[in-house]
């Protein structure tokens, strides 16, 4: 008998966690000479792998015979996991009973013996089900769908809006999306793609919200409508305008607040002549409030409360809450235009000022997309994506990853819920920290992250099978518990909220589901 060594395996693909589209992962076995396989295709020989802790795995041979250079291809599994990369277990071939690896002149080779290289770089990530929202790329059991319409016809899905909403498109321009129609916004300073846009139903209770001259109080001041181009490309931008005396130059707008409530109030400005002003959001009696200092020249909030953040050619959106406890005044916004000084009085030429829009007043903590009135105040519907029929969910095991991106403090934030006891698959936002957090509707598991999170980029994860539940984020370890949530999983599959409440109110960009739980290496690995 002939006795010849295997040469090392080489690698000759890599794999990135995010290279969905490639299944198919080979390996090239180098041979001092050439040989024939046979046994193909029910007994090939195979090489024995790990992929995320489920083995035996077989990358089968595929091709070589008649060479030296020998190929054994991994065809991945539908929700195959490996982010620290597939390891080949045994440094012998395996062949699989009846295959056979033989030189050209038909003598077995022996020892099947190779050197296991370092695997470490070849990673698989291959989800049943992924919904890329930044680069629109849709993906159902391998079949990749180029629109969320398409997507979702094909996994039993839905999306409704029953109003239109705002958002930015590609060229930071506010556009208006009719209902029904889901948002893809986009950063309007980077014009980067932010995901699609889910938001709960909110009501702007500020009339005629771009025509400022009407329904507001001015003091030592008066506006100037439609002098300036507007954060949605129309000549709509008002301009306040401090008078020629020596006083303070306000504007001042009330809406119909409720007592004891809490509401955000925001608005659109711009540097004229002018750059800087004051924000008083009156609550109670002049109090319960927030008071900021804002230069729009920098973009920075020089004193005070208060948050203001760019949108784009020399725009910034401007938000401030209050809370209205039992008023003895009615509460509302006051906004100052102030001299180079930072001074509240000075004498205006009648002339120069600031350009101002969008003004939006909404009960919550925090602002939501801007909703344009005239007459009356107008309420946008809530964003509600889910999959619907779709079982994927309703399998006794599964796991999920999500990344989300400008959460804000104090939303409730399910990236994924059910359609009653809400059920979340994690949670973002609320409590006062970042949080992955699943639910089976009586007990909650949780697991806290820095609030620095807020508003940022956040990925989370959640592994479940009747065994218990995994959930982590941001590259955490895991928290695990054995508590089954998978009994009452048939109503698992909004995205973005869960029971009609707890929305995301935040940008979801990337969803990703896998028919099996994972393990909670690869689950941390997920959301690194």
């Amino acid at each position: 008998m002939k006795y010849q060594n295997f040469l090392a395996m080489t690698l000759i693909v890599l794999f990135t966690p995010t290279a969905y589209a490639a299944t198919a992962i080979p390996f090239t076995v180098n041979m001092s000479e050439a040989v024939n396989v046979t046994g193909c295709p029910s007994n090939c020989p195979r090489i024995v792998l790990d992929v995320g802790g489920n083995t035996p795995r077989y990358a089968d041979y595929t091709s070589g015979s008649g060479t030296s250079a020998l190929t054994f291809t991994y065809a991945a599994q539908e929700g195959d996991v490996d982010l620290d990369g597939i390891t080949i277990t045994s440094n012998s071939i395996d062949l699989n009973t009846s295959g056979t690896i033989k030189d050209l002149n038909g003598n077995d080779l022996s020892p099947l013996t190779f050197t296991i290289p370092n695997t470490s770089g070849v990673k698989i990530d291959y989800p049943s089900l992924s919904m890329d929202f930044e680069n629109s790329d849709y993906i159902l059991s391998g079949t990749h769908y180029a629109t969320l319409p398409s997507f979702l016809s094909a996994a039993g899905g839905t999306f409704t809006r029953a109003s239109v909403g705002t958002y930015f498109d590609s060229s930071g321009t506010l556009q208006t999306a009719a209902a029904d129609i889901p948002r893809f916004d986009h950063d309007p300073v980077t014009l980067v793609p932010k995901g699609i846009l889910i938001e709960e139903q909110r009501t702007n209770l500020g009339t005629y919200s771009s025509q400022l001259q009407i329904s507001t109080n001015l003091s030592q001041a008066t506006i100037q409508p439609d002098t300036a181009t507007a954060p949605d490309g129309t000549s709509s931008a008002d301009k306040m305008i401090a008078t020629a005396s020596a006083s303070p130059h306000s504007f001042e707008k009330f809406p119909n607040y409720a007592n004891n409530s809490t509401y955000t109030q925001s608005f659109y400005a711009k540097a004229a002549e002018y750059t800087k002003i004051r924000v008083l959001s009156i609550g109670l009696g002049n109090s319960a409030g927030q008071d900021g200092t804002y230069d729009l020249a920098t973009g920075t909030k020089t004193a005070g409360t208060g948050t203001i953040t760019a949108i784009g050619n020399g725009w910034y959106r401007i938000t401030e809450t209050i809370s209205t406890g039992n008023p003895s005044t009615s509460p509302g916004i006051r906004i100052y235009i102030l001299d180079s000084s930072g001074a509240t009085t000075f004498t205006g030429d009648g002339s120069s000022g600031v350009y101002l829009w969008g003004a939006q007043f909404e009960i919550g903590a925090f602002p939501t997309s801007y909703i344009p009135t005239t007459t009356v105040a107008v309420t946008r519907a809530a964003d509600d994506l889910s999959l619907g029929s779709n079982t994927l969910l309703k399998q006794s095991a599964w796991s999920a990853v999500a990344k989300t991106y400008g959460m804000p403090s104090g939303s409730g934030g399910a990236f994924l819920g059910r359609s009653s006891n809400i059920g979340f698959g994690a949670l973002n936002g609320q409590y006062g920290s970042y949080r992955a957090l699943s639910s089976n509707g009586i007990t909650n598991l949780a697991k806290t992250v820095n609030s620095t999170y807020y508003g940022d980029i956040a990925k989370s994860s959640i592994g479940v099978d009747t065994a218990g539940r995994s959930v982590t984020a941001n590259g955490l370890v895991p928290s695990s518990d054995s508590v089954n949530i998978t009994a009452a999983s048939s109503s698992w599959g909004r995205i973005g909220s869960g029971a009609g409440i707890s929305y995301l109110n935040a940008h979801m960009q990337n969803l990703k589901i896998y028919n099996k739980r994972l393990s909670d290496t690869q689950l941390q690995l997920l959301t690194q």
